[in-house]
């Protein structure tokens, strides 16, 4: 029955997740397509220049910066995918289970022999595939284009920065289960996981330029995948990724037993 939720979920979301897949692989295979016209200017000066103004750093954090197409994707594109993807997760979990409460379809779902638990573990599931599906889009389109205009760049570190987004869109994907779990409001769900994402990304790019406040990067999944950092030094951290999937696992466990736990009111 668990499969059978898990199938039945993607099924229902399919054309959702098509569009948003299909709108970012387009996306990053434009967004390559750009880098050698602006390589031939070589505007990395002007570009640090902007990087380096507080507000833009408040935006995007301490980045690595020169005329390389690592440099050029991670500055926007890859926080942009981030965003996008983070913001799915988002609206998917509040609508898998307290958008279920808030529209009095929890009932159907339990009236069927499955367990709570069993629902949460289906929808994180289908939430996991989903997250791994929009990454795997990003990279695809800009594979693309960096193969068609043959531009130079390191396809496995490309594909190990894209990983740990992967895995840091899985980890949200939890956080923002368990949220949709405590919660029966599905709006209230979405605003509050949405809250959460932007709060843990300025944690993040606040701590990196204010050494005081640098401690609370830690306390931001967006701290332990830096894709700019990744592409830029060509090393990746493997503790981080640990962390990321404690953190998943972590709030697919908490998810599970607060719904498992919760009284559920349809009437």
């Amino acid at each position: 029955m668990t499969l059978k939720i898990f199938k039945q979920t993607l099924l229902d979301r399919w054309k959702s997740i098509g569009l948003v897949a299909g709108l970012i692989f387009v996306f990053m295979a434009y967004y390559a397509t750009v880098y050698p016209a602006t390589a031939a200017l070589d505007m990395s000066q002007s570009l640090g220049d902007i990087l380096n103004s507080p507000a833009i750093k408040l935006l995007l954090g301490n980045l690595q910066v020169n005329n390389s197409f690592e440099s050029f994707l991670s500055i926007k594109a890859l926080v942009f995918i981030a965003w996008i993807a983070t913001g799915f997760m988002a609206w998917l979990a509040a609508a898998f289970l307290s958008g279920e409460i808030d529209h009095k379809t929890i009932d159907l779902l339990l009236a069927q022999p499955l367990r709570r638990g069993n629902l949460v573990v289906a929808r994180f599931a289908a939430l996991a595939v989903t997250g791994v599906l929009l990454i795997a889009a990003a990279l695809a389109g800009t594979i693309l284009s960096v193969t068609a205009l043959d531009i130079e760049t390191s396809i496995p570190w490309l594909s190990c920065a894209m990983g740990y987004m992967a895995v840091l869109t899985v980890a949200f994907a939890a956080i923002a289960l368990f949220v949709s779990a405590v919660l029966s409001d599905g709006r209230k769900a979405v605003l509050i996981s949405l809250g959460l994402m932007i709060v843990m990304y300025f944690m993040e790019t606040v701590g990196s330029i204010v050494d005081l406040l640098g401690p609370i990067r830690y306390l931001s999944i967006f701290h332990y995948a830096r894709f700019n950092e990744i592409l830029m030094t060509h090393n990746a951290s493997l503790l981080d990724l640990a962390i990321l999937l404690v953190i998943a696992a972590l709030f697919v466990a908490l998810a599970t037993y607060v719904f498992r736990r919760r009284d559920i009111n349809v009437a």
